[in-house]
């Protein structure tokens, strides 16, 4: 197979008799996402829970997620965006008055440590990160009555739980009012078996998943040096 050629046309899987090849995922128009999450309003209603838009990125598509959000709340339902925060202001001013809940993650404070792990820098990360925490600090603002911040670190051994990333950490989350939790994301492997199907080499086979007793050595220190409730997953 010739990766390299491929111009995400579905030619091949159209043609494809066996199945071997599949075309994963659809456009679908926000009425239709909304069709199908109200399917489930039962749910929602029993466990108070609501909506979550997720990645790839909320704010690169932020008309399309606006309109999800939008239709959404009219029908009564809590909503929560899931972002990386690498995104345009404008994106983030569109969501802000749709989302009862921000789940932003927070990778690594130091700009270079950043850009090496993920290619690019932290600078637009954490200037959408404060504005967003002035905005639902501001009483009468855009944002609905309630809304939340949840910091969510992905927890990756020897390129971010490092003693001085931690502090780091915990220093943000002192300057954020509207941050009252953070949950933390220990790395796991479950994403190998897709860069396999996907004919891609996995770069993080040197990494090892850290195990319980680290997790919660880290969780306690953020807990007492941020201030914060700090959470294992979710």
């Amino acid at each position: 197979m010739h990766r390299e050629r491929c111009r995400l046309c579905g030619a091949c899987a159209a043609a494809c008799v066996t199945g071997a090849l599949e075309i994963s995922g659809r456009t679908v128009t926000p009425e239709e996402v909304v069709e199908v999450v109200l399917r489930d309003r039962v749910f929602y209603e029993t466990s108070g829970g609501g909506v979550t838009l997720s990645g790839g990125e909320p704010l690169a598509q932020p008309a399309f997620a606006g309109e999800i959000l939008a239709r959404c709340r009219a029908e009564g339902l809590h909503t929560a965006v899931d972002t990386c925060g690498e995104g345009a202001r404008e994106a983030l001013d569109a969501l802000i008055p749709l989302a009862d809940l921000w789940l932003f993650d927070v990778k690594h404070l130091d700009p270079e440590a950043h850009r090496a792990a993920t290619g690019r820098s932290n600078e637009r990360i954490l200037q959408n990160l404060r504005y967003l925490d002035s905005v639902l600090c501001r009483e009468g603002g855009p944002a609905p009555a309630g809304a939340r911040l949840v910091l969510r670190v992905p927890l990756i051994p020897r390129i971010n739980d490092t003693p001085e990333n931690l502090a780091a950490l915990a220093a943000l989350a002192r300057e954020l009012p509207s941050a009252r939790e953070m949950r933390l994301l220990p790395y796991h492997r479950f994403q190998e078996d897709k860069y396999r199907r996907l004919g891609r080499e996995y770069p993080g086979t040197d990494l090892v998943p850290p195990d319980d007793a680290t997790v919660k050595a880290i969780r306690e220190r953020l807990a007492a040096e941020a201030g914060i409730i700090v959470g294992i997953g979710g």
